[in-house]
């Protein structure tokens, strides 16, 4: 027996070993090594995919845990205040409800001490008469010391309870006055932005009327609160006296007396109390006036700018736009360099303290080469003005260059170039063709027509790849009537080392299309109505999924799988220019311009046979996610053909990408365009194209609105 067990045992442990070599060798299968990535199978998915979706999830959750604890932050903080007003509150009445215990307690005492009095004087008989008159009139005497001072303690309750309702008054007066000046701050911005581009002054509205309205409910939950305090208050003083009243009628007549004080004191109290809640009541009501006409107004504005009008502070709406009313759209300042590494730049950077100074400047990063930054106007625009501040390293050619434009910084409107700022060698004469015509460089070309200037930051000829601390500054103005976007192109054929073109400072203004007729509005979609639009265009390959990756969003898309879907919209008029904007989300890797499409895969904008804008989506806005992406960080170029008339977006943030949807929208209101059209009463078309099966990539829309004139 002994032995078999012995046996039993011995067979037990091989089985266990030869179980974990098993396991150890299952985990070995699956490994990364630095110098040799070895794929092996696990659920049909590959290390590397491991890989990069737990990087992803990682990154997931650390989004996750960073807003969790943000909003717990702002919770524990709510939940603190309140503690803190519900602590206050409590220790009031906690003080109140002690006065009135001790005054029932008194009175109860001397109830009891009457009684045991009236009985002593009934045996006694009238022996024993003027003993009871003298008991008597001992406890009248305390009982009238005792109301005395019940009638003190409220009164102090009284100086309390109106010592809070002056800050709490103060404390609405406060508010009341920041409503007044936020009220004046938010007149003044409606009239800056009365000549702003429709999608800025949409934002500023809103976000006015958001904040007076978040202002107006928080004040009114905090003079609610005031009101539901000084009510509960009112409520137990109430009760209390009322206890009192009757236990001190029971007692003696004579307490009468005190007994029409304290009401008296209690009724005064009431009144100072309904008074404050009475004033609490009126900030209220004035707060929320406040914020009901703020949000009147923010609905007339954004009615007028959906109709491509200018809100008035008349609260109407007006035609008219002022004749030299331009709007700025590129920015670029010591105080604000964000431009320079903004999501429309390409291929250039900022660099902080250049030279030595404390300047933080603008400069391309292709070496040689060509660099970008690119700005939406939103708008038809018939004139370009604008002042550009530079500064130069090294020997920069002028028009001794490959480049017609000149070496420096020019402006375009699409493919056309409007104006040109160059920058030359040196300001000594015939020191060379590297120097601006004026000192004797090779001269412009023809083509330009004028619309250049020439500067140097060397006016002594001096040689080597120096930084000089001279700032240039251009000035110009031009006139084209177009819609497409504006880019400011850095080129030099040199490398950083030997030459490079630097920016300080810029601001580039368009004057709008003087607005004559209002635009009507052809075609709105929104979660609301989705479904049944995005249906009727259903046999032209698009149609609506509902509850996309659990959102709770219904998104249009294309049916064909791959290829193209459309929706179609008659205007039912002749028109001259088209405004409008798309709101986006995607699936998987889609591919922007590197893809069989030239206008890139999205939803394109067509009049007729002619492309209008392209809304365009990218793999991600991770550089190295490759050629896919959009143009400004790093992807195919767009081809000239789409004429600057085009933006790129990505809803992928991260470093890798996966066949799933992406819940961050692209583009919507704030990337409006407008384009001006040959006069035509062509049908409208939003055309969604992608070159890969749904599985792989898809467009979604979610909200769109197109507009004519």
């Amino acid at each position: 027996g002994v032995y078999a067990a012995l046996v039993l045992a011995a067979l037990v442990a091989v089985a266990i070993a030869d179980a974990t070599a098993s396991i150890e060798s299952a985990n070995n299968t699956i490994f990364v090594s630095s110098n040799d990535l070895v794929f092996q199978s696990l659920d049909g998915m590959s290390v590397v995919s491991l890989v990069a979706l737990n990087a992803e999830l990682l990154m997931e959750a650390s989004r996750a845990s960073t807003a969790e604890s943000n909003l717990a932050a702002d919770v524990t903080g709510s939940l603190v205040a309140i503690s803190s007003e519900a602590t206050y509150a409590r220790g009031v009445e906690s003080t109140i409800s002690a006065a009135v215990s001790i005054e029932i307690l008194r009175a109860s005492s001397a109830e009891a001490g009457l009684a045991q009095a009236v009985i002593a004087e009934t045996s006694r008989a009238v022996t024993a008469e003027q003993a009871a008159v003298q008991t008597a009139t001992t406890n009248l005497n305390a009982e009238t010391l005792r109301a005395q001072t019940a009638e003190a303690s409220v009164a102090a309750a009284v100086v309390r309870e109106q010592s809070r309702a002056t800050a709490a008054e103060a404390s609405i007066g406060v508010v009341a006055a920041s409503v007044t000046a936020e009220q004046q701050r938010a007149q003044a911005s409606e009239s800056s932005l009365s000549t702003s581009i429709a999608n800025e002054r949409t934002r500023a509205l809103l976000a006015e009327a958001s904040l007076y309205i978040t202002a107006g409910t928080q004040e009114t939950a905090r003079a609610t609160g005031v009101e539901t305090s000084l009510a509960a208050s009112i409520a137990a003083l109430n009760q209390g006296l009322i206890g009192a009243q009757g236990v001190t009628a029971s007692v003696s007549q004579s307490l009468l007396l005190e007994t029409t004080r304290a009401t008296g004191a209690d009724s005064s109290l009431s009144l100072s109390l309904q008074s404050e809640v009475s004033r609490a009541s009126t900030s209220e009501r004035q707060l929320s006036s406040a914020a009901a006409a703020l949000g009147v107004q923010a609905s007339i504005s954004i009615s007028c700018l959906v109709q491509g009008l200018v809100p008035t502070s008349a609260g109407t709406c007006t035609y008219a736009v002022p004749s030299n009313a331009t709007v700025p759209i590129v920015v670029y300042s010591q105080a604000d360099t964000s431009i320079c590494t903004g999501g429309q730049a390409n291929g250039v950077a900022a660099d902080a303290n250049v030279g030595g100074t404390t300047l933080t400047l603008c400069r391309r990063v292709n070496n040689p080469g060509c660099g970008s930054l690119w700005v939406n106007p939103g708008q038809v625009y018939t004139q370009v003005s604008g002042t550009i501040t530079l500064y130069q390293l090294g020997s920069l050619d002028a028009f001794s260059t490959s480049y017609s434009q000149g070496e420096g910084v020019s402006i375009w409107a699409g493919n056309t170039m409007i104006w040109t700022n160059v920058l030359g060698y040196s300001g000594v004469v015939n020191n060379g063709n590297a120097n601006c015509p004026l000192y004797g460089g090779t001269v412009a070309p023809s083509g330009l027509n004028g619309q250049w200037f020439c500067q140097t930051g060397n006016p002594t000829g001096a040689s080597g790849a120096n930084f000089y601390n001279v700032p240039l500054t251009y000035t110009f103005a031009t006139s084209i009537t177009s819609g497409t976007k504006l880019e400011l192109r850095f080129c030099s054929d040199e490398a950083r080392t030997n030459e490079e073109i630097y920016m300080a400072a810029a601001s580039i203004n368009v004057l709008p299309r003087p607005i004559s007729t209002p635009f009507t509005n052809i075609l709105t979609i929104t979660q609301s109505n989705i479904a049944s639009i995005c249906s009727v265009g259903a046999t032209n390959g698009v149609t609506t999924d509902a509850n996309v990756a659990s959102t709770g969003l219904t998104l249009c898309r294309r049916v064909n799988n791959p290829g193209c879907g459309s929706l179609f919209v008659n205007p039912g008029q002749m028109y001259t220019e088209v405004r409008g904007w798309v709101t986006l989300y995607q699936l998987g890797s889609l591919d922007a311009f590197s893809a069989t499409y030239a206008q890139g895969e999205g939803v394109s904008i067509w009049s007729g046979n002619t492309l209008l804008w392209s809304y365009v989506l990218g793999v991600g806005t991770n550089p190295t996610l490759g050629t896919s992406t959009c143009p400004f960080t790093g992807g195919v170029a767009a081809p000239s053909s789409n004429n600057g008339q085009w933006l790129c977006g990505a809803g992928n943030t991260a470093s890798t990408w996966s066949a799933v949807f992406y819940n961050n929208p692209v583009f919507g209101p704030a990337a409006q365009f407008s384009v001006p059209v040959s006069a035509t009463g062509a049908q409208i078309e939003l055309r969604f194209c992608s070159d890969e099966a749904r599985t792989n990539e898809e467009i979604y829309l979610s909200a769109a609105s197109i507009s004519v004139r």
